[in-house]
């Protein structure tokens, strides 16, 4: 896939993205955001999803239960906006991220690459 920082900004920057952020106001620090999670309403292959593009935890917070909640939060929205689905993609090599979407109920999705096409990636999909 490689990493595009143009085209990242552009994803994240586009008029449909929608963000979760969790923020903390402490005393000593002043304000810091504890996590993020992006996503956009879209539809494909006649799916409508949410499609989580990006869920990020600042490593403070990390195994928190923050990560959860976000993505809690996709799922009770796709819910109720009647999405088929929740997908995202997780690169192979951040394995505590997938072990982390299998344990929220995340499965590999059909439109993922076959495993002999080498991607480095994984699409993965839970239904609502």
């Amino acid at each position: 896939m490689g990493w595009d920082p143009e085209s990242k900004k552009e994803e994240l920057f586009h008029s449909e993205s929608r963000f979760i952020i969790s923020r903390l106001n402490d005393e000593t620090s002043g304000e810091r955001i504890a996590g993020f999670v992006m996503f956009r309403f879209e539809k494909d292959y006649g799916q409508k999803l949410l499609y989580c593009y990006e869920l990020q935890i600042s490593p403070t917070f990390q195994r928190s239960g923050l990560g959860r909640f976000f993505v809690q939060c996709l799922t009770r929205l796709a819910s109720h906006w009647h999405m088929d689905v929740v997908m995202l993609t997780v690169l192979k090599v951040n394995e505590a991220a997938m072990k982390f979407y299998e344990a929220m109920g995340f499965e590999r999705d059909p439109v993922s690459p076959e495993p002999e096409e080498g991607a480095d990636y994984e699409i993965l999909s839970v239904e609502i």
